[in-house]
This record gives C-alpha cells, structure tokens and sequence, in this order.
C-alpha cells in the first residue's frame, strides 16, 4: 500500500517536472518575461511573493484551476 503511494507521488512528480520544463521552453521561445520567485510565505502576507495576482478573483480562480488539474490529472502533462 505505501509502495502503491510512493509509484503515484513519483508519477506526480515526474508530470509536474515534464509540466514545467515544456512551460519554461516555450517562454524562452516566446521571449516571456520569467516569473517571479515567491520570497515569503502566503501567511506573511504578500500571496508568498504572487500577491497582485492573488488579490483579484480572476487570479485565484486560475490558480485553483492550474492546481487542481496539474493534481488530478498527472498523465496529461
């Protein structure tokens, strides 16, 4: 059973690294500009370093979206 959790967080992880790394080639390709590194914690205040973005319901709503699809479904990535 606890194999059976590590094979799916193993699989989560390599779908988000996959996820990412098509992400980050396609900005280079694009000439985007590279997102921000978060430097403090939601808690402290700020939306851990995403605060202008997480301050509008457009925002939060597509970061639960993101999440909520890069979670549920890992094969996709």
């Amino acid at each position: 059973m606890f194999r059976d959790f590590l094979d799916i967080l193993e699989a989560r992880a390599d779908a988000m690294r996959r996820l990412h790394s098509a992400w980050l080639t396609n900005a280079f390709k694009v000439g985007s500009r590279p997102p921000r590194i978060p430097t403090r914690k939601v808690e402290d205040g700020g939306g851990g370093g995403w605060g202008s973005m997480m301050e509008t319901p457009e925002g939060r709503a597509w970061a639960e979206e993101f999440w909520q699809g890069a979670l549920d479904h890992p094969e996709a990535a």
